[in-house]
């Protein structure tokens, strides 16, 4: 027959172990911290997306202001490269009858 003491020992070391466990098991809150993410903005990607689309039958209709926006951006970079892409773009939004055969024509240089 165990002893009081023993018992309460026993008993003693049962919470102790409880205790240790449910602070164990309370590590914060449990919401994470918002992380925030940050994107490269591209605009000759951006623009790339357009043209496959195009070249992908898509039709030329609203997207001249925002085509023109990525040549800008792109000029303060490559004014080269932003030189090309305006006369590819011209040619596409002048006769979009033709603007697959541009698109494609106008990737192949990028």
């Amino acid at each position: 027959m165990p002893t009081p003491s023993r018992t309460l020992a026993g008993l003693c070391l049962a919470v102790g172990f409880c205790f240790v466990t449910v602070l164990a098991g309370c590590g914060g809150t449990g919401v994470p911290k918002p992380r925030v993410v940050k994107y490269a903005y591209d605009p000759l990607n951006s623009l790339k997306l357009y043209l496959e689309g195009f070249v992908n039958g898509a039709t030329v209709q609203l997207e001249q202001e925002w085509l023109l926006k990525f040549v800008e951006e792109i000029r303060k970079t490559d004014a080269d490269k932003a030189a090309v892409i305006e006369s590819g773009l011209n040619g596409i939004l002048k006769s979009p009858a033709t603007a697959r055969a541009e698109a494609k024509k106008l990737l192949d240089r990028l």
